[in-house]
């Protein structure tokens, strides 16, 4: 592995969603939105039979952000996947100042769960974050990383390893 492409999201309208990630949380587009896809090739590389979709790249800074509007199989549910389900995802945008771009983000009409959460205790240890909602109810993650603690990390991860070696076999 080298890196990561992108992350995708799954959204309701795509062109509402366009203009909440531009103009709320100013992201670029990387490509122009896509005609109607379907088709058997579709069909197959999706695992969705069925599946007719629009679909956009964003930029978020060097990276990228594809959005995607199913028009076809019909959605089985109209709210996004609870944070705790199997297999819920959520999207961290890192920002230079998670409070500055909390403050610019809520005046562009932003909608945010909760406070700038700070930790300085454990394995996450540095970061500052905070959630808000997409149009569509997704949960979308702003993260300063303040510092890192390298030194200690690295041992912490060499202790879990160890103690994976210590365990019996099940």
């Amino acid at each position: 592995m080298i890196g990561i492409h992108h992350a995708g999201i799954v959204v309701s309208d795509l062109d509402r969603s366009i203009a909440f990630y531009t103009d709320v949380l100013g992201l670029r587009l990387a490509t122009e939105p896509s005609g109607p896809a379907s088709g058997r090739e579709v069909d197959t590389l999706l695992g969705l039979p069925g599946a007719v979709l629009r679909g956009v790249m964003l930029l978020v800074g060097e990276q990228e952000l594809e959005l995607l509007e199913f028009s076809a199989p019909v959605r089985t549910s109209d709210g996004p996947i609870p944070s705790h389900a199997l297999g819920a995802q959520h999207v961290a945008l890192r920002v230079a100042d998670v409070r500055e771009s909390r403050e610019e983000i809520a005046s562009r009409g932003g909608r945010f769960l909760g406070p700038v959460n700070v930790i300085d205790e454990g394995p996450f240890a540095g970061l500052r974050t905070t959630f808000l909602l997409d149009p569509d109810e997704v949960r979308i993650e702003l993260v300063e990383v303040a510092y890192r603690r390298t030194e200690a990390r690295e041992r912490a991860i060499s202790a879990y390893w160890r103690s994976r070696d210590e365990m019996p076999a099940p």
